[in-house]
């Protein structure tokens, strides 16, 4: 049984917990194999959490991320499963990120100003296709040859199993582009477009 002095203590690991609970809810749901949240919660506390404090640059942040979603592909498999894509890597840590670094400031303020600038802004298609919507020629010129090289289809290229790691960067550099000092923001699109 836990005890209050116990929960005291592991309140930060609990925090930590829960928000990767909310995050891989929100954005892979169901559509991964049961328990695949709790290894993708684990990872979270386990690698992406321990690692936060010790990012002190964005040269350093943006190689620990790559790491962090090649090392989810390894651990996560889809239904059918293969690994996970790119694309489907990237969207429960950058909720996870924008959860608690961003809205929660944590680990500690200063980390979180530091590395709130460094943040990607999660992909999906409720995010792609309002900026297909907005910047409908910007879109045509970085985005659209990329589904081409991939051979998708104008149904299939939102999904983030077809996602691939360049095309990725392609939509966060465009994103970058969009809103410089908090690529973030993009996402709220989510919030009040879904």
């Amino acid at each position: 049984m836990l005890e209050i002095t116990n929960l005291v203590a592991r309140e930060p690991e609990g925090i930590v917990i829960t928000f990767a609970s909310l995050a891989y809810n929100r954005s892979q749901g169901i559509s991964l194999p049961e328990n695949s949240n709790i290894k993708f919660i684990d990872f979270i506390r386990d690698e992406v959490w321990k690692q936060l404090s010790h990012m002190c640059t964005r040269e350093i942040f943006e190689d620990t991320h790559q790491q962090w979603i090649e090392d989810l592909r390894d651990l996560l498999k889809q239904r059918n499963g293969l690994p996970i894509s790119y694309g489907q890597g990237q969207e429960s840590l950058n909720v996870w990120l924008k959860f608690y670094v961003d809205w929660a400031s944590l680990p500690e303020m200063q980390v979180a100003e530091r590395l709130r600038p460094w943040l990607h802004c999660p992909l999906d298609n409720v995010v792609m296709g309002k900026l297909k919507d907005i910047y409908p020629d910007e879109y045509q010129i970085r985005i659209v040859p990329h589904y081409r090289r991939l051979g998708l289809a104008a149904q299939e290229r939102h999904s983030l199993s077809k996602m691939d790691k360049e095309l990725y960067f392609t939509w966060q550099g465009w994103i970058r582009e969009i809103s410089p000092d908090k690529p973030l923001l993009v996402d709220l699109i989510w919030a009040f477009e879904r």
